[in-house]
Parts: structure tokens; sequence; C-alpha cells
């Protein structure tokens, strides 16, 4: 069997990626979510007072945290948010599995031998 191996540095996508760690999508998501978080806790500061006041604070932090963790590296995917993408398409995708482990069964050749 003809094996092929192919080495990669650990860093083999930095040239492509902005800061060696981001997509354009990733800054996208980073800039909209701290943007959000910072538009809407002066909102907050503006118009609520006391427990409003917090708790509109805690959403708005929330959400801009949210981004940053989504865009953060995640093991041998690039980051969190591909990872989740990745799982919920695992999920969602229709799977068909053909056995091939140990005993690799094939009807046809079966069939073939006992016509022999």
């Amino acid at each position: 069997m003809d094996e092929h191996r192919y080495i990669a540095p650990s860093n083999f996508k930095g040239g492509r990626l902005i800061f060696g760690m981001y997509r354009i999508s990733d800054l996208i998501i980073i800039a909209s979510g701290t943007v959000l978080m910072i538009v809407g806790c002066i909102i907050c500061f503006n118009n609520l007072s006391g427990t409003a006041l917090i708790v509109g604070i805690i959403i708005f932090v929330f959400i801009g945290g949210l981004c940053w963790i989504l865009t953060t590296n995640y093991s041998v995917y690039h980051n969190i948010m591909v990872f989740l993408i990745e799982y919920l398409d695992y999920f969602v995708s229709n799977k068909d599995y053909v056995f091939e482990g140990i005993v690799n069964y094939d009807e046809e050749k079966d069939e073939r031998n006992k016509e022999e």
C-alpha cells in the first residue's frame, strides 16, 4: 500500500491569517461584538438605573465576551467557532459508514467464490 505522509509545520497557515491568528470573518465578529458591547453599555448607563442597569450591562458584556471566546484558538481547529460549526455539521449531515475493519466482507466476491 502506497502511504503518503505530509508533514506541515505548526504555523503553516500563519501567512494567510491576519496577525497570524484571525481571518477576516473572525475580525468582523470581534469588531461587531465589541462595538455592540460598548454601545449597549453606553445606552444602559444613559437610560437605565438600579437592577435594570446591572442586568443590561451583564447582557452586553456577555455578548462581547462571547464574541471574543468564539474566536480564540482551539487545538486542531482554527478556533472555537469553527469547532462548533464542524460539530453541528457532523450531527446534521447524513452519514453512511462502510465497515472496513478487521473483516471486510464482500457479498459479490463471496458469491463468485461459491459459484466456482
